[in-house]
């Protein structure tokens, strides 16, 4: 099977070393999940995580409207089809907001829409933590998300994203915290990917907050990746730099290695993997590396 995918969508989940099984596989951990209702019965108290070293006071939109254009101002918003915000579907009764969004992608398979999908939950968490107010918990503001890709010609968007993690409301990432210029990120990144032998082919700083990276790379021999995916990824997003990371890795004639993305505020982490990349990148099959 060419496509292998993994989502996780909780509090404590790695940002690119991320738990895998083959196959295309959707799993969904944590209070914010996608999963329908078991029989009502008392719930522990769900354990809210937090990535970054500083918690503070984000400054809050007037109401929801502000809080989406805010949002969105700072992501591709040609890549957004639809967000709407409404009460949850009738498998979710808790109070609280619900995302419907419908992104565009370039097709369903490769993991080529992993990151019109990383957007839409990167605006999730921007809107969700502008509008937290006394919350502590964001999977207490936006409880759950539906996040649809479009790939056009007539084809029917399919659901491939959604839900919402226990994250903690109020977090200033490390780039944010530090007031970091986006070229100095931007740098920073491409300095990073080239000390592991890959050659950066573009790097973005969005804004759906603070900062969230966008990369894609190259790389000639592959092999010279063996082992690293998980000091790879702790090298790009050291201490939780940005709120959201987006890496693609191909060979230089474009064929697809791996797509991976990770966006905190939501807790929600995805990778695609070309066949055997898992086994030669040292991709986590174990469990999260950070909480």
């Amino acid at each position: 099977m060419s496509q292998r995918v993994k989502r996780v969508v909780g509090g404590a989940v790695a940002a690119l070393a991320l738990t895998l099984v083959g196959g295309a596989v959707w799993a969904a951990v944590g209070h914010g999940s996608r999963r329908p209702p078991t029989p009502v019965m008392p719930q522990p108290s769900p354990v809210v995580a937090t990535y970054a070293s500083t918690v503070g006071k984000i400054a809050p939109a007037a109401d929801l409207p502000a809080a989406v254009r805010a949002a969105l101002n700072g992501l591709d918003r040609g890549d957004f089809v639809k967000v709407s915000f409404d009460k949850p579907p009738a498998f979710d009764n808790r109070p609280g907001w619900w995302m419907y969004a419908t992104v565009k992608g370039t097709s369903t398979s490769k993991g080529e829409y992993l990151s019109a999908v990383w957007e839409a939950e990167l605006a999730q968490g921007g809107v969700a933590d502008r509008l937290a107010g006394g919350k502590s918990n964001l999977a207490d503001v936006i409880v759950g998300s539906s996040i649809w890709v479009d790939t056009g010609g007539g084809h029917k968007p399919e659901v491939l994203g959604g839900g919402a993690g226990d994250v903690a409301a109020g977090q200033i990432f490390g780039s944010q915290a530090s007031d970091e210029s986006d070229a100095s990120i931007r740098k920073r990144v491409k300095m990073t990917l080239r000390a592991y032998g890959l050659r950066p082919k573009r790097v973005r700083v969005l804004h759906p907050l603070g900062p969230a990276v966008y990369a894609t790379a190259t790389v000639n021999d592959p092999t010279i990746l063996r082992g690293k995916w998980t000091a790879l990824g702790i090298s790009l997003d050291a201490n939780a730099a940005y709120e959201g990371i987006y890496l693609e890795i191909d060979k230089p004639d474009g064929t697809p290695l791996v797509r991976a993305s990770h966006a905190y505020r939501t807790g929600s982490s995805s990778v695609w993997f070309a066949p055997g990349y898992d086994e030669l990148l040292g991709i986590n099959h174990g469990g999260p590396v950070r909480n």
